[in-house]
């Protein structure tokens, strides 16, 4: 029975060290960014088609609710503030911080890391192991 006692103990104390504390909310587009507002005092409302963000600091935004594909809890902030341009490809690569890495035809001949990946009109997040 003590036993039993320790390693539930021990398995609760893992759960709570690993549990996050999550303090923005995200918002995911139809085009694929990601705007990130601190959770903290946040009020939302909608008025003419539009999504208005306050949560009393300088973070308001306003996003169009068409645009809306979905909103999740985060525990940072979205790390693309601004890209810089590699000019007209199929494959454009960027770092998370948004530094353009250039054009790639073959995916696999990146560095390991994480990459966000323009191809067309879609974009996407990926993954080099």
């Amino acid at each position: 029975m003590k036993r039993l006692k320790i390693v539930f103990g021990l398995l609760f104390c893992t759960v709570l060290c690993h549990a996050e504390d999550y303090t923005n909310l995200s918002f995911e587009k139809t085009d694929g960014s990601v705007v990130s507002v601190s959770a903290d005092n946040l009020s939302m409302t909608f008025s003419g088609g539009k999504l208005l963000l306050d949560n009393g600091a300088a973070e308001t935004q306003e996003i169009a609710v068409a645009d809306l594909s979905r909103m999740f809890f985060s525990s940072s902030t979205s790390s693309i503030t601004e890209t810089t341009s590699c000019g007209d490809t199929e494959k454009l690569v960027y770092t998370l911080s948004g530094v353009c890495m250039g054009r790639y035809n073959d995916l696999k001949t990146l560095p390991r890391g994480m990459y966000v990946v323009k191809e067309g009109n879609k974009t996407f997040k990926m993954t080099v192991r």
